[in-house]
């Protein structure tokens, strides 16, 4: 069980569920600055949340804490797990659930009064995702990505294979898939180029794409540093 910093009960929450909110932001923001945002408020009331559950089982329950804590790690997996099948189990839905999930661990350390423990918990994953990053930056490069949503009652693909071909665009990868946009049934249709490809000549096919498909919705961004354009 942690110790007590201050005699007062009252005190010691305040500190603990302050440095849990600290932590969170810390953790939250180490992500955000690759532009890759787990929701920084989802993190933060993660880690609050995390925070007052484990409070409680320390003061309130004392031998059962345990179990509390036990119960509310349940419950952040039921969360994490629906984050990961929204994004269809791509790699930011789990980088998204796995940052909530710390989130989480490191407000019921705090709750539970280890601090020096949380901080260096946060301290080590913030460095760990800042050097991953870096290293991916240097090692990987990936061409830029088309997401073009449209009705799903409305055919496409020959239409954008034509207008690619056209242009004497080099696709490396293609593929559709089923999604919600605006609460109806669409679909996503997802072009990656060649790696040589340049922004100027996807540029230039936009307006095309815009006037002949008419799409709900059309994104490009360089999987390199999941930057949206």
């Amino acid at each position: 069980v942690g110790t007590d910093l201050f005699q007062s009960v009252e005190l010691n929450i305040v500190i603990r569920l302050l440095i849990g909110i600290i932590l969170a932001v810390v953790i939250s923001l180490s992500k955000d600055l690759f532009k890759k945002p787990v929701g920084f408020r989802v993190s933060v009331i993660t880690a609050i949340a995390s925070t007052i559950v484990s409070l409680v089982g320390y003061y309130a329950f004392n031998e059962s804490a345990g179990i509390v804590v036990a119960g509310l790690l349940v419950a952040i997996g039921l969360i994490t797990s629906s984050i990961i099948n929204n994004h269809r189990g791509d790699y930011n839905g789990l980088v998204n659930a796995s940052t909530i999930f710390l989130s989480s661990i490191v407000g019921i350390a705090c709750g539970g009064g280890f601090l020096f423990g949380a901080l260096i918990i946060t301290l080590l994953s913030s460095g760990i995702m800042f050097i991953l990053k870096t290293t991916e930056k240097n090692m990987i490069t990936r061409g830029y990505v088309l997401n073009v949503i449209v009705d799903s009652k409305k055919p496409i693909l020959k239409t954008l294979l034509d207008i690619l071909n056209s242009n004497r665009l080099v696709v490396s990868n293609m593929s559709s898939k089923i999604v919600l946009f605006e609460r109806n049934e669409c679909v996503k249709v997802k072009v990656e180029f060649a790696k040589s490809t340049n922004k100027g000549e996807i540029d230039k096919i936009l307006p095309i794409i815009k006037d002949e498909i008419k799409p709900l919705s059309i994104t490009v961004r360089n999987d390199t540093y999941g930057v949206i354009d």
